[in-house]
C-alpha cells in the first residue's frame, strides 16, 4: 500500500515538472498550425546577431600555413631537390639557347643574307617576316621561295637565249618580289572590301586555256618545270589566282562611275562635237595626240574575235569613215572610226580596220598607289624601303622616276609578260 502511494506521488511530481517546462520554454514549436516565429523570438535572434563581432574587409583568411601540417607528407631529401634544380636549370639553358639561335639566324638572314639549308629549315618553321604591311605579316619564307622561282626563270631564259641576253641582278629579283608581295596583299584586302572573289572553277578554266595553247596538259607541265620549276598547283596559286583577282578589281574600278566621271565627261564632249559637226574625228584625233588624258591609236585590221565585244557591237553596222558614239569598255571610253572593211571569204573572216580615241578609266596602278600611300609598311629585308608615291619597294637611293625596275629592258619585260 505504501509503495503504491509513493508511486502516485512520483508521477504527480513528474507531471508538474513537464507542465512547468512547457510554460517556461520560449522556443517556437514547429507545427502545421504554427510555422511563423513570434515577434519576440525574431527580436531575440536579431539581438544575438548584433552582438556578434563584425568581420572586417582587412581580416585575412586563414592561410594554408596556419592549418595543421600533415606530418605524414613525404619530404624531399637533398638529392631529390638537387635533381629538380638541375632539370629546371637545363630547361632554362635550352630556352636561352633556342632564343639565341633564332636571334642569330634572324640577324644573319636579314643583315648578311644567309642562305643555306640550315637557315631554310629555320625560316620554314619560324615565320620570320619579310614585310609587315598594314599589320599583315608577309613571311620571309615566301619571299625566298619567290626569289628562287624568279631566279630560275631568268636563268632558264639565259640558257635558251643568245649571249646578248641581259640577266637582271639579284637586287632586281628581290625588289620585284617584295613589291609584288605588297601589291598582292593589298589587292586581297581590296577584293574583300568590294565583295570580289575568284572561284576554283575560274582558276581551273584559265589554266586549261593556257594549257591548250601549250600543247595540252603534259606540254603545260613540261613548260612549268622548264621555265619556273613549278607544279600546276603552284602555278595556279602564285600566277593564275593573282592575275584573275587583279583583272576583276580592274573591271570593278572601270565600272565605278564616280572614279571615272572626268574621262566619261571628256568622251561625251568629244562625241557631241562630232555629232554637231563642230569637229571631225580626224581633227579630234590630232588634237588629243598631245593630250595625256587621252590615247589615240590606229588599231589596224582585226577580226571580231580580236576586239572587245562592246566595240564589235558598236561598229557592226558602220560603213567606212563612219564614227561611233561613246563606247564603254573595261579600258575606258572610246570613240571609234571605221577606216576600211574587207568582206569575208570562204576561207577568211571579215577584216575591219579602225582608229580610236580612248579616254582611259582610272588605271589600277594609279588607284593602288593612291590607296597604298597612307599604309604603314615595315621592310625587314636590309637595304630596301617602300616608296609610297609609286607603290614600289626600291633601294634607299633609288627614286620612283629612276630605278632598276623601270630601267630593266622593255623587251625583256614584254617577253616575261607573254610567258
Amino acid at each position: 500500500m505504501k509503495r503504491a502511494m509513493d508511486t502516485m506521488k512520483n508521477r504527480e511530481v513528474a507531471s508538474k515538472k513537464i507542465v512547468q517546462k512547457v510554460r517556461t520554454d520560449t522556443r517556437p514549436i514547429t507545427t502545421a498550425q504554427n510555422k511563423v516565429p513570434k515577434r519576440d523570438d525574431n527580436l531575440s535572434a536579431l539581438s544575438a546577431l548584433k552582438s556578434q563581432p563584425k568581420a572586417s574587409v582587412f581580416d585575412k583568411p586563414a592561410s594554408a600555413d596556419s592549418a595543421p601540417k600533415d606530418s605524414t607528407a613525404p619530404k624531399l631529401d637533398d638529392r631529390q631537390r638537387n635533381s629538380i634544380r638541375l632539370a629546371l636549370g637545363m630547361f632554362s639553358a635550352i630556352v636561352v639557347l633556342v632564343v639565341l639561335v633564332l636571334v642569330v639566324v634572324g640577324v644573319g638572314v636579314y643583315k648578311w643574307g644567309w642562305n643555306n639549308s640550315f637557315t631554310d629549315k629555320v625560316i620554314g618553321i619560324i615565320p620570320y617576316p619579310a614585310i609587315v604591311f598594314d599589320s599583315h605579316v608577309l613571311t620571309y619564307e615566301n619571299f625566298k621561295e619567290d626569289v628562287k622561282t624568279l631566279d630560275f626563270f631568268y636563268t632558264s631564259q639565259q640558257e635558251k637565249s643568245t649571249d646578248t641576253y641581259k640577266r637582271p641582278t639579284n637586287a632586281f629579283l628581290e625588289k620585284s618580289v617584295l613589291t609584288r608581295m605588297v601589291r598582292e596583299d593589298f589587292m586581297k584586302s581590296a577584293a574583300e572590301d568590294f565583295g570580289i572573289s575568284v572561284s576554283q572553277q575560274e582558276i581551273d578554266d584559265q589554266y586549261n586555256t593556257i594549257a591548250s595553247q601549250a600543247g595540252g596538259d603534259e606540254g603545260m607541265k613540261g613548260m612549268l618545270l622548264d621555265y619556273y620549276n613549278m607544279t600546276p598547283d603552284q602555278f595556279k596559286t602564285k600566277a593564275i589566282f593573282p592575275y584573275l583577282l587583279q583583272t576583276k578589281i580592274q573591271e570593278h574600278i572601270a565600272d565605278d562611275e564616280t572614279l571615272n566621271a572626268e574621262a566619261r565627261s571628256k568622251a561625251e564632249a568629244a562625241s557631241q562635237k562630232i555629232m554637231n559637226k563642230e569637229a571631225t574625228f580626224d581633227e579630234l584625233y590630232a588634237e588629243f595626240e598631245n593630250d595625256s588624258s587621252a590615247i589615240v591609236q590606229d588599231l589596224g585590221y582585226f577580226t571580231k574575235e580580236e576586239m572587245p565585244t562592246e566595240i564589235i557591237d558598236a561598229i557592226a553596222n558602220l560603213e567606212k569613215d563612219q564614227t561611233t558614239g561613246v563606247v564603254k569598255t573595261a579600258y575606258g571610253y572610246h570613240l571609234v572610226k571605221v577606216t576600211d572593211r574587207i568582206a569575208a571569204t570562204d576561207t577568211e573572216e571579215e577584216q575591219i580596220k579602225a582608229s580610236h580615241i580612248l579616254f582611259p578609266s582610272v588605271a589600277l596602278d594609279d588607284w593602288m598607289n593612291e590607296k597604298m600611300a597612307d599604309k604603314k609598311v615595315t621592310i625587314f629585308v636590309s637595304g630596301y624601303e617602300f616608296k609610297s608615291s609609286c607603290g614600289l619597294i626600291l633601294a634607299s637611293a633609288e627614286t620612283c622616276e629612276k630605278n632598276e625596275l623601270i630601267d630593266f629592258s622593255a623587251s625583256t619585260a614584254s617577253d616575261i609578260t607573254a610567258q
